[in-house]
């Protein structure tokens, strides 16, 4: 029986992401990865990946990406329509109030305009999860695609290392 149960949950899993996994052509949509999906999507994501780590200025390595998904900190989500188009990962973060606030951590991807409004998706599951509030880190032309949310503060960064 366990057995079963296991396999009617990979089949779930399996229809869940669809043609992220076959590559067949479908209506652009936005799925969360499993964490037990991490490692077969991983390969197909692992470039765009690594341009998130590149421009995060040593905040981010792979390795810490990848652990964070694997425990489950944070959720992978991929757009697509039978080819990637972004890759973006979100958390829950309880603040010390015990307010939860779903969060966009980061997303690299192209042709936002084709999908910007599956972020809807992310704010449904946000809320599932109990938050109250979503917010997202982004370059500022996410404003202009995301009108219904507000700018509520600038983030300021100085580079301290004298550029070394």
């Amino acid at each position: 029986m366990m057995q079963q149960i296991q396999a009617d949950e990979l089949a779930s899993m399996q229809a869940y992401l669809g043609p992220l996994l076959t590559g067949e052509a479908c209506p652009v949509m936005v799925r969360q990865v499993p964490i037990p999906f991490l490692r077969l999507v991983w390969p197909h994501v692992v470039e765009r990946i690594a341009r998130v780590v590149e421009r995060s200025a040593g905040r981010m390595t792979i390795d810490n990406i990848a652990d964070r998904l694997l425990r489950g900190e944070e959720q992978m989500w991929v757009v697509y329509d039978g080819a990637i188009r972004a890759v973006l990962t979100t958390e829950i973060v309880v603040w010390p109030s015990g307010m939860k606030t779903g969060r966009i951590n980061w997303c690299t991807g192209n042709g936002a305009n084709q999908w910007r409004e599956l972020v809807a998706d992310i704010h449904d599951w946000s809320k599932a999860q109990g938050a109250v509030k979503f917010e997202m880190m982004a370059r500022k032309g996410w404003a202009k695609l995301l009108p219904d949310h507000k700018i509520s503060h600038v983030l300021l960064e100085k580079d301290l290392t004298d550029g070394q």
